[in-house]
């Protein structure tokens, strides 16, 4: 069961962690230390928090591949409480590598529904989803696939 009050967008559930992103996150060897720190062996989902749209800086990208590959889900949510919805076009080349890394990002949805993402994610868990799964589950629930145009 997701372990958090709705008032905030905790670090961790049971099996789904949030990594918070920002500008200032380009060190990969920190960027390592950080997301090993909240993808360990029980984690079957990641939330990303991206900033704005739901940019994700490269230095992450390396780390996203290397954890769906491992089975992980991995859902980026945009950080722009302003706007009503969440990713809509993969129009950056941080959202068209992240996605091309492994990366969901979720469209219908952003840091406003945060907790509403964590429990879904969670109880697709609970129902036994992993993986691909997993990702379809919470894809058809949130509104991706988001189409790819160009600058």
């Amino acid at each position: 069961m997701v372990q958090e009050s709705r008032e905030t967008l905790s670090t961790k559930a049971s099996n789904v962690s949030v990594l918070h992103t920002n500008l200032g996150m380009t060190s990969p060897e920190l960027m390592r230390k950080v997301f090993e720190a909240h993808v360990g062996e029980t984690t079957k989902a990641l939330i990303i928090r991206g900033w704005a749209t739901g940019t994700v800086n490269e230095s992450l990208l390396p780390l996203v591949r290397e954890t769906t590959e491992r089975g992980v889900s991995v859902f980026i949510l945009s950080d722009n409480p302003a706007d009503k919805t969440g990713i809509r076009k993969l129009k950056y080349e941080p959202h068209v590598e992240a996605v091309a890394a492994g990366a969901i990002p979720l469209r219908d949805v952003n840091i406003n529904q945060g907790i509403e993402v964590l429990e879904a994610i969670q109880q697709e868990i609970d129902l036994g989803k992993t993986g691909k799964d997993l990702n379809e589950a919470i894809a058809d629930r949130f509104g991706t696939p988001i189409p790819q145009t160009t600058q």
